[in-house]
């Protein structure tokens, strides 16, 4: 067991020193730059975790229906019934862990910009308030402050986490009671789907092929996320390579569609939000300009913003 826990604290030693290593090499001046390349890349993970998940789920129903419907394969009330039950099962367990992951993300994305002040901080500051002694102290256990301060931010990060959830959209909800939709809207969907093949005496192949549109996860999707984040290389990088980047494999439809919208959403909002708060708390910061993106596709609220303040420039 010691040996074990000695392994799991060098690897995780070596993630950190791998980490620290990366952001060494960044510009101060292309901080914040690299902070939003990095909620880019958190936010392509996840659609691909998202798809990767809702695929598996519908692998396993699809298996579960064939099975039940044995030879003749046809639903009955009977084997349709045991489908139902154990699908809905199958669906609270792939829905919790989708949800744990979401909420881990969202933590992920509201970390980077307290990563950034940690970094600014770090180069700095610090040089500035340590002797001699201390500053060689310091560079020579870089991580030692890191692993025993138990998270510098961790009041902050969650107040912010806390103020994000409980933001109301449009409709009036929350972030749980968006997720809280989204999981029963899916479960009734899910379940239409099978006692419409049932009722109109549907084979199990045919109600498994729309239980899948329904689902509308993109088995490419997975693939071209990781292709995105890992397979690229440095060259193609700096040449501009664009291949595959003007596909888009990961759209969905239904339920992989209505779970990203969430996702995305809430994944930018709490970077926003926590860059925003950081920003806004810094001495040196008097006023915030909003720009609309180029891809905005349609006037709506955010034209307001950018066209708002004392001079109409979204100052």
């Amino acid at each position: 067991m010691t040996v074990l826990l000695q392994h799991i604290d060098l690897t995780e030693k070596a993630k950190a020193d791998k980490l620290i290593d990366q952001l060494d090499k960044i510009a101060l001046g292309r901080m914040y730059q690299a902070s939003f390349k990095a909620v880019i890349r958190l936010q392509l993970f996840f659609t691909g975790r998202t798809h990767e998940l809702i695929m598996d789920f519908g692998e396993k129903v699809q298996a579960l229906i064939l099975k039940k419907a044995g030879k003749g394969q046809v639903l009955d009330g009977t084997s349709g019934y045991s489908v139902q039950t154990e699908m809905l099962k199958m669906w609270g367990d792939l829905f919790k862990e989708w949800q744990d992951e979401l909420q881990a993300v969202r933590r992920e994305a509201a970390s980077i910009p307290f990563g950034v002040m940690a970094v600014f901080h770090e180069r700095l500051v610090i040089p500035n308030l340590l002797n001699r002694e201390e500053r060689k102290e310091r560079e020579e256990n870089p991580l030692e402050e890191a692993r025993s301060s138990g998270g510098v931010f961790e009041r902050q990060l969650q107040m912010l986490l806390d103020i994000a959830a409980e933001h109301l959209y449009g409709d009036g909800m929350n972030l749980s009671g968006r997720i809280w939709k989204w999981d029963r809207e899916s479960r009734e969907g899910i379940n239409r789907v099978l006692m419409d093949g049932i009722a109109n005496q549907k084979s199990a192949w045919d109600i498994a092929k729309n239980l899948e549109q329904y689902l509308g996860a993109n088995e490419d999707c997975p693939r071209w996320t990781s292709t995105r984040l890992y397979g690229r290389t440095k060259t193609q990088i700096a040449a501009g390579d664009t291949t595959g980047l003007v596909s888009r494999p990961c759209d969905g439809r239904g339920v992989s569609y209505n779970a990203l919208r969430l996702a995305r959403t809430e994944i930018q909002k709490v970077h926003a939000l926590a860059t925003d708060r950081i920003m806004a708390a810094q001495p040196w910061v008097e006023k915030e300009k909003c720009n609309l993106s180029a891809a905005h596709p349609e006037t709506d609220i955010c034209d307001d913003v950018v066209q708002g303040g004392e001079k109409g420039e979204g100052v």
